[in-house]
């Protein structure tokens, strides 16, 4: 009895540095900034819609990768830090875009006054590589070779759940409360998001490509 006792603490303190570890890497608030700056202007079904999508997608490409990391990134014959680079090229481009475009991104307003959603942007850029993005998909193959049993294994994948499902929500917190600011405050928000996401890609760039050298250190 005192066994199982154990061993259902230790699972439960498995699940619980899973939850606060993905949660961390996901950076709620941080993301919650570049959303407001991509979705503010959108009608709250569209937000919904897009805040679902994108936690969706994230949460199955983590949870892919937690399962089935180490193996599927062998297949592909590419790394965690080459992944990295690629990543953050990609959050380059599309900080470059939102920075340099000409107007404040809110796009063409439709007939109820809401703008119209483009479908991919919950895709790209917040499902990946915002969400699901290097870091958090290292994060989950780590925590996954640390699972020893099946119960853990759940706790992990309950854990992603949980942590992209509470990113999700503090999204839709932001764009509501973004409804108090001016034309003027969001196009300014908007060009600092875009920064900001060029300065998050540089990190991801330089790190993987830290990486990559270490890996060649090692291996020369």
């Amino acid at each position: 009895m005192n066994g199982a006792c154990q061993q259902f603490a230790a699972d439960l303190r498995f699940f619980w540095e899973s939850f606060v570890l993905m949660l961390v890497v996901l950076n709620p608030i941080a993301t919650a900034a570049l959303y407001v700056s991509i979705a503010a202007r959108h009608g709250q079904a569209q937000r919904e819609s897009m805040v679902r999508t994108a936690s969706l997608v994230a949460f199955g490409i983590i949870a892919a990768f937690a399962l089935w990391g180490k193996e599927i990134l062998s297949a592909l014959g590419i790394s965690l830090a080459s992944f990295g680079v690629a990543g953050g090229f990609l959050l380059l481009l599309v900080g470059f875009r939102i920075l340099l475009s000409e107007d404040d991104g809110a796009g063409v307003p439709g007939a109820d006054g809401a703008v119209p959603l483009r479908a991919d942007l919950a895709l790209t850029p917040l499902a990946i590589p915002i969400l699901a993005g290097p870091a958090s998909i290292s994060a989950a193959i780590l925590q996954a070779g640390n699972a020893s049993r099946p119960a853990q294994w759940i706790g992990l994948l309950v854990a992603i759940g949980l942590a992209t499902g509470l990113t999700g929500y503090v999204l839709l917190l932001a764009a509501r409360g973004s409804r108090w600011l001016g034309d003027t405050a969001m196009k300014l928000f908007f060009r600092l998001a875009g920064l900001v996401l060029i300065a998050i890609a540089v990190q991801f760039i330089l790190a993987g490509l830290e990486q990559t050298e270490l890996v060649a250190r090692l291996l020369a």
